[in-house]
């Protein structure tokens, strides 16, 4: 806390006198104002900023009122300004200083090496950014100094999600374009590729010349990683061009169309994923069978004792773990506390190696810590629901349903997601040929860092998602790993309900189109597109707890679920029908001929449902069948929310 104001009542302080709380001045609080004061600080900033605390007895020269003015963390304060609410920006900024709001970016373990104006350009927020630029006198040119991003302006973010308005507002603010991140990129080439519209290259080609005095700042040679990007500008590349390369040309809008045609494309073969050799699966069972021997001894009291004993298997451990590029986190602290159930002694013993530890362990380590938190955190629960017995199953799935909103659609968020749908029906994907139910267009194949940045800006337009998952077994130790996360969307053209289409995209989580740290950068991004999703957005899923604890795991943090809607619990009354059934409930058309009843159903198929959903590429059909899983859902909605206005509160029951 920053400090703390008064404001007096009727008898002023005189200058340079302090307000020296006595024990009368607490006994005019309340004792719930008092104990809301003392354990204010376990509470988000947002809830006891400026809160006013009054005095009992008004009749005193005690003071009245006293002002908390306290200042939110950085992290609050960036999500503020990536916000699209001006109020939230401002309120954030309360206790902060324009020097304390550019130095942001300097702080890489507090802030991640990004401040406010990167979240504000790279979220598409031009009130945020004129404020803090106008207002504030931010500098429009603060550089970026995070892993991946060092170098980056603001007007780098706002050009890697394709965002034309905030980019040519920042040229008028006078944003410089002679600038090269540690990556080999340039605001032109990566504008090369992400804008179709060739005035917005001419526009970056006469800043250049208007920054001619000004010399390049080329952090590809101060501060580069030694791998290699994509969008690289040619004129920096530090090696010869080869065949292989292509060369963006910034300034031809034909080569820019082609580029936007190439980035549709189908899934592009890539390297099998890793396996653990023979060897290899042998040294990792010894290693847990040596940790499992040391923890179970007697004198497994400190942290010490694991670091003399343990430091060697442990390592191992989470190196072979770690070579197989999938979410093996969860699984790992799982088997961690359960041989050992050392909880809190790991957790100690991690702090201490952590400095002296290299970039990639010290991220482990962080996960890893992270993920002992949440199953400490969860303990309880589980026990809870491990003593439920019942003989009845249906009952024991009802208990188990997580609580997400009541299943009323006359309540929000369900109102709003109805309102999303209403019009839509079922034969928005019948196929006359195969009495099977397809997407009109196949779905959007997503597992590049670009793409995603595209599918962001395309959800940003929309209140209401459907989300699934596809998941694959992890050979090594059984767990569960996600491979895949669908989401579709409803758009209309025009506002026009009744013009519409529903789009879909499945997204790689895997990231087997990536080497090494650049594979990170992707799964991290992956990570923020999930928690985006589940904070941003209402959810539509089906029997989506199982969903939401698989991706809670890989995020390595909870969600709060209040947002999300599991329509499946709109038919749980008599029974727990599945996805297929509730579907064909609807897909069915009836005409009369001749005095005759004709009844042609459809069907939702599950042929790809068992499938390897971690080889890749992915096959046409797994893709068709994954998109499909979550876009249904949609129309699902839709079709209950009218059975329901045409017949009222109808029966819940399956039979």
């Amino acid at each position: 806390m920053d400090r703390v104001s008064r404001l007096p009542s009727t008898a002023p302080l005189g200058e340079g006198e302090r307000f020296r709380p006595s024990t009368t001045t607490i006994g005019s609080l309340s004792l719930r104002m008092l104990l809301t004061f003392l354990t204010s600080s376990y509470r988000p900033a947002s809830t006891y900023r400026n809160m006013q605390v009054a005095s009992a007895n008004p009749s005193t020269s005690i003071p009245t009122t006293i002002v908390l003015s306290v200042r939110c963390s950085s992290a609050q304060l960036k999500r503020a300004a990536g916000s699209q609410s001006l109020e939230t920006l401002r309120s954030a900024l309360l206790g902060w200083t324009v020097t304390d709001v550019d130095g942001m970016a300097q702080d890489v373990d507090a802030s991640g090496g990004k401040g406010p104006l990167h979240m504000a350009a790279w979220q598409g927020c031009v009130e945020n950014l004129t404020h803090l630029l106008d207002d504030w006198g931010c500098d429009v040119n603060v550089i970026a100094r995070g892993e991946f991003s060092f170098g980056k302006t603001p007007i780098f973010f706002a050009a890697t999600q394709s965002r034309a308005d905030v980019l040519l507002f920042l040229l008028d603010r006078g944003a410089h374009v002679k600038i090269v991140n540690n990556k080999g990129q340039s605001i032109r080439s990566i504008a090369a590729s992400h804008f179709e519209d060739p005035t917005i290259i001419d526009r970056i080609i006469q800043a250049e010349i208007g920054q001619a005095n000004s010399p390049w700042r080329n952090y590809r040679e101060t501060h580069g990683d030694g791998l290699e990007y994509g969008d690289l500008d040619p004129r920096f590349l530090d090696r010869p061009l080869r065949e292989t390369d292509t060369e963006p040309r910034p300034s031809d809008g034909k080569n820019q169309r082609q580029a936007a045609a190439e980035r549709k494309r189908r899934p592009i073969a890539a390297s099998p994923i890793p396996s653990l050799t023979a060897n290899e699966i042998c040294v990792l069972e010894q290693s847990w069978q040596s940790i499992e021997k040391t923890c179970g001894t007697n004198g497994l009291t400190t942290a010490g004792t694991l670091f003399q004993d343990c430091t060697d298997d442990f390592w191992t451990i989470v190196e072979l773990n770690d070579k197989l590029r999938q979410s093996w986190i969860p699984s790992f602290v799982s088997r961690l506390s359960s041989v050992s159930g050392h909880r809190s002694l790991w957790k100690e013993w991690m702090q201490l190696v952590r400095p002296t530890s290299d970039m990639r362990q010290r991220k482990l380590i962080d996960k890893i810590v992270a993920q002992l938190t949440i199953d400490r955190s969860s303990d309880a629960a589980i026990n809870r629901i491990g003593a439920i017995e019942s003989n009845n199953r249906l009952e024991f799935q009802q208990r188990s349903l997580p609580k997400f909103i009541p299943p009323s659609l006359t309540s929000e968020p369900w109102k709003t997601a109805c309102e999303a749908v209403q019009g839509l029906t079922i034969s928005y994907y019948y196929d006359e040929a195969t009495n099977v139910l397809q997407l009109p267009n196949q779905p959007v194949w997503i597992d590049a860092v670009e793409e995603m940045g595209r599918l962001r800006k395309t959800l940003a337009t929309c209140t209401v998602v459907a989300i699934d998952t596809e998941w694959y077994t992890n050979p090594v130790d059984g767990s569960t790993c996600l491979a895949t996360i669908q989401v579709a969307i409803r758009r209309t053209n025009a506002g026009d309900p009744n013009d519409s289409q529903i789009l879909s995209w499945v997204v790689d989580l895997i990231g087997t189109r990536y080497e090494a740290e650049t594979r990170e950068r992707y799964v991290e991004g992956c990570r923020d597109l999930v928690e985006e999703l589940l904070e941003n957005y209402v959810v539509l899923g089906f029997a989506v707890g199982h969903d939401l604890h698989i991706l809670a795991e890989w995020v390595a943090r909870p969600f709060n679920t209040n947002r999300v809607l599991d329509l499946q619990r709109l038919w749980a009354a008599k029974a727990m029908p599945g996805l297929a059934a509730c579907v064909e409930r609807y897909a069915v058309i009836e005409s009369n001929c001749e005095n005759e009843c004709d009844i042609k159903r459809y069907c939702l198929s599950k042929d790809e449902q068992c499938s390897e959903w971690n080889r890749r590429p992915l096959t046409s059909s797994q893709i068709e069948y994954a998109g499909l899983d979550a876009a249904i859902l949609m129309t699902l909605l839709a079709e209950r929310y009218r059975e329901e206005q045409q017949w009222g509160k109808v029966d819940e029951g399956w039979v």
